[in-house]
């Protein structure tokens, strides 16, 4: 089985949010842009920090998407939507 080493900092980032509570698509993009200037290897988006829980289907997918369209160079991009749920039968 392959496995992807991933060397150097790997970072899990946060999804900012505007005062009103949605995503705040610009400071996201920042963020991004301030990982791969600094050399981080790779970023996990919507992992286990928090704030996914608190955006709308909708705010995850543009998350994707403008990481997609952000083009990250050669800075790996993990995503993993997560969210609370104590229902055995159900996946998240």
């Amino acid at each position: 089985m392959w496995k992807m080493r991933i060397e150097d900092s790997f970072v899990a980032l946060v999804t900012p949010c505007n005062a009103d509570g949605t995503a705040d698509f610009g400071a996201f993009g920042e963020l991004l842009a301030w990982q791969q200037a600094n050399g981080t290897a790779a970023v996990l988006i919507m992992g286990s920090t928090g704030a996914v829980s608190l955006l709308s289907t909708e705010e995850r997918l543009r998350i994707v998407e403008e990481t997609i369209r952000f083009r990250c160079g050669g800075m790996k991009v993990f995503y993993r939507y997560t969210g609370n749920n104590t229902c055995p039968s159900c996946s998240s």
